[in-house]
This record gives C-alpha cells, sequence and structure tokens, in this order.
C-alpha cells in the first residue's frame, strides 16, 4: 500500500511536468518547507539550504514537542543548480533522509533514507544565487538502514535560503 501511494505522489509530480504545469514553487518570495509525512500535513519551524562539502543539503525541521524534533533533508552532489534528481541509497548522487531526535539524547538520532531499492525524485525548479533561494519539490519513501521497520512516505515543496561556506 505504502508503495502504491509514493508511486501515485511520483506520478503526480511528473504528470504535472508533462502537461506544462508549473513544476514548482519560484526561486522568489518568502522561504517555507512543506510536506506531507505519511498522508498527514508537516510544516517545518525552521528551514534552510546549504553546503556540506561538495554538496547542497536543502532541510526543514519540525518541533513535535519542546522534547522531539522531525527533520527532513534533501542532498544532492554539486552547488545548488536547476534539476531533477534520482533520490538513492546513501551513497549516490542525491539522496532523502528524515529523521526524528529527542532533544538532549546522548544518541544520534535514528535515520530514514531514500533507497536504491525504491527511489525518488527531487526537482530543483528554481534558484535565485542573488537572494540566495532554492526552490523546489521532493517525493520519496525512506526506510531505515538496514530497511528492519517501517517505511515513511514523504512528499513536498519548498523555498529555502542557502549559505555556501
Amino acid at each position: 500500500m505504502r508503495h502504491v501511494r509514493f508511486l501515485a505522489l511520483t506520478g503526480a509530480l511528473l504528470v504535472l511536468t508533462e502537461c506544462g504545469q508549473p513544476e514548482g514553487p519560484s526561486a522568489s518570495g518568502h522561504p517555507f518547507f512543506t510536506a506531507t509525512l505519511d498522508g498527514a500535513t508537516w510544516v517545518a519551524d525552521f528551514s534552510d539550504g546549504f553546503m556540506l562539502g561538495s554538496s547542497t543539503v536543502i532541510s526543514g525541521r519540525r518541533y513535535v514537542s519542546p522534547q522531539e524534533t522531525e527533520d527532513i533533508w534533501i542532498q544532492i552532489a554539486g552547488p545548488p543548480s536547476v534539476g531533477k534528481f534520482a533520490l538513492r541509497g546513501l551513497f549516490s548522487p542525491a539522496t532523502g533522509f528524515f529523521s526524528k531526535q529527542t532533544i538532549g539524547a546522548p544518541s544520534l538520532p535514528l535515520p530514514y533514507l531514500s533507497s536504491d531499492a525504491n527511489p525518488g525524485v527531487a526537482s530543483v525548479d528554481g534558484v535565485n544565487r542573488s537572494d540566495s533561494l532554492i526552490a523546489g519539490t521532493f517525493a520519496f519513501e525512506a526506510a531505515q538502514i538496514p530497511d528492519t521497520g517501517a517505511h515513511h512516505v514523504l512528499s513536498g515543496a519548498f523555498l529555502v535560503r542557502y549559505t555556501a561556506f
């Protein structure tokens, strides 16, 4: 069932693209990062973009409670650029991440990642270098590594300010 929902979300994004509709948000305006997580609305309390090594990272964080956060990251090899990117496994050129973290916990958060078995897609639809904004959409299914538990289905859109270090 999750796989069917994911395919439907990905298909909807592709149909909009092929029909000549706008692919995603423009690279101007007020920054945001919104998503659906397993069919429920997810709105980031904080979002940004930055360079991590030679990769562009687009991220959103939501505070679930004073003790817990949820994070969505899209990591794409190279500087911010317009294009479509397959979200695959950890060591691929583009990866989608989802994690839950207890604030102040001594251990790292348990990540869920896109995978080669169920690749997703990220589309960077605009980069405004003068205002340091990057805009686009994403859809992927995230699994634990190793894949031993439930998967999460994510899709969304973003317009975030990025910093090149």
